[in-house]
């Protein structure tokens, strides 16, 4: 019995030195709203066992890009990224045989990735910018 008021008692303690109110640095506040277009292009093929012959499929992909910067910290500005993309994927098989015929898959896809948007650098100069997300 002594033991369960024990691990109470010591879980209540680390509790309330969790839920003490902190306070942090926060930079400079930004509004900043982007929107706007992205696209590429695809290079597809596929690994098969056995391994099958086939050519490189071209296609593209494209969508909608919106970005929210929040913050800066010095160099640092801080955001997060949301994408809507339509991308078209697949391969295309040759078949071994004297027919020349191929075979191809084609896939589409609608991604809608999101992202932490961080730049590195001046505001009117270079800057490098990391997504990570999924």
């Amino acid at each position: 019995m002594i033991g369960i008021k024990r691990k109470i008692l010591l879980l209540w303690i680390a509790i309330s030195g969790v839920c003490v109110p902190s306070g942090a640095q926060v930079g400079d506040l930004r509004n900043n709203l982007a929107v706007g277009f992205n696209g590429g292009v695809n290079f597809n093929s596929i690994s098969f066992i056995p391994r099958i012959k086939q050519n490189t499929m071209t296609d593209f992909n494209g969508g909608l890009t919106i970005r929210y910067i929040s913050e800066k910290y010095m160099a640092l500005i801080c955001g997060i990224q949301t994408e809507v993309n339509y991308t078209k994927r697949g391969w295309n098989e040759l078949i071994e045989d004297e027919s020349g015929e191929t075979y191809s898959r084609n896939m589409n896809y609608i991604e809608i990735p999101i992202l932490t948007h961080w730049g590195f650098g001046k505001e009117k100069g270079v800057q490098v910018f990391l997504n990570l997300g999924s």
